[in-house]
């Protein structure tokens, strides 16, 4: 699927998954939610993506709607907080919370409690993830059984000669390609338009490296010049993209901060195509979809006209996630492609059920954000036309 065969596709889940006039605005991206697969109550579809895969049909957002908080976990456990903002281009912010950052375990239960816009690594022993690769996600059940209940997602980070085992859980705060060894121990402020735009561009300017690693591993794999100069051009977006956000930070007060990094080793090509699969097709891919939603419905028009060139380019490095999983597919083992698939699916489950903490920021329709009714609907349809 090319770049403008997957802007076709991203349009047309956009209208068809337009907003109810009685919809709430919120925002989404954090927190847990359910999709009704009957399609009872909710709306439904049945156009066809240029994918080949249909868009919609019988079963889309329905039944009695998302489970919903209206902050992060913090304290002991109560909800607390602003709530959670959705990503544009690849990127969004959670809401605050009362919490620490923390995360400390007895056996395989957390007893600590994590921040909601704080990545966290904790040790566990062996036996509490199972027969589970490096790099490879955790159920969503046992996620929330080792971190807490309002953590987006958590991979096998390393496993030592013992038996230990360390777990990075992920807030979630961002929507799009993250780098390996991206640190997002920074509190997320969705309460004005300057804090996340400001998050936004701390983002952006982790992309830049995650687009550089791609286009190094690339390289030395000895993929297509192609694929190499797509990941080499998505790094210079990621640049501009960074000077943009960070404008609009300002603009309304925000300072933008440089994102924290750690070195990481080369990869094989099976941990290039997990993180690909996870990061590219699964939250790149529906973070273009919100940016393209942004770009068409935001009434800043500072922040349109901004979106309307991030979100062309943020579905273009999506296209090129779906064609470097297309290449390394080529090249691995029936195993590597078992775990591969599993990687994504688990990924698009863990991002279905990570919508919906209900909010309302002044700046919601300023930026374009979709309320927490269409993001549940916007997410069901690309699940259909892409991750199904």
């Amino acid at each position: 699927m090319n770049e403008h065969q997957l802007g076709r596709l991203l349009r047309r889940v956009i209208l068809l998954s337009a907003p109810l006039p009685t919809a709430l605005l919120g925002v989404a991206c954090g927190g847990s939610a359910e999709v009704d697969g009957t399609g009872a109550g909710g709306a439904s579809a049945g156009a066809t993506s240029s994918a080949g895969s249909g868009v919609g049909g019988s079963g889309a957002v329905g039944g009695t709607g998302a489970v919903g908080g209206t902050g992060a976990v913090g304290g002991t456990g109560a909800v607390g907080g602003t709530g959670a903002v959705a990503g544009m281009g690849g990127s969004g912010t959670a809401g605050s919370g009362t919490a620490g950052s923390g995360g400390a375990t007895n056996g395989c239960k957390s007893t600590g409690v994590i921040n909601s816009c704080v990545t966290t690594t904790i040790q566990v022993p062996v036996s509490c993830v199972g027969d589970i690769a490096v790099g490879m996600p955790l159920p969503t059940e046992k996620c929330h059984e080792l971190c807490a209940p309002s953590t987006f997602s958590c991979l096998v980070a390393t496993i030592d000669s013992g038996n230990a085992v360390s777990v990075t859980c992920n807030p979630g705060c961002a929507v799009g390609r993250r780098p390996a060894g991206f640190d997002a121990n920074t509190p997320c402020d969705p309460s004005a338009l300057g804090d996340y735009f400001a998050e936004i561009a701390r983002l952006e300017a982790a992309s830049v490296t995650a687009f550089r690693t791609l286009r190094d591993e690339l390289r030395e794999h000895g993929a297509p010049r192609r694929l190499v100069r797509a990941a080499g051009r998505a790094a210079r977006d990621e640049v501009r993209h960074t000077r943009t956000t960070g404008a609009l930070a300002r603009r309304w007060g925000g300072t933008p901060r440089t994102p924290s990094l750690s070195r990481v080793a080369r990869r094989s090509l099976e941990a290039m195509a997990i993180e690909n699969a996870v990061e590219g097709c699964v939250r790149e891919t529906y973070g273009a979809l919100v940016a393209t939603r942004q770009a068409e419905r935001a009434r800043e028009p500072h922040v349109r006209a901004a979106m309307m060139r991030i979100a062309r380019d943020e579905t273009r490095h999506a296209a090129l996630s779906w064609s470097v999983a297309r290449w390394l597919e080529s090249r691995l083992d029936q195993a590597a492609k078992r775990n591969v698939e599993r990687a994504k699916l688990a990924a698009a489950r863990e991002l279905s059920s990570s919508i919906a903490h209900e909010a309302e920021p002044a700046f919601a329709e300023l930026a374009g954000l979709p309320a927490r009714a269409e993001c549940l609907a916007l997410l069901a349809q690309l699940q259909r036309a892409l991750w199904s």
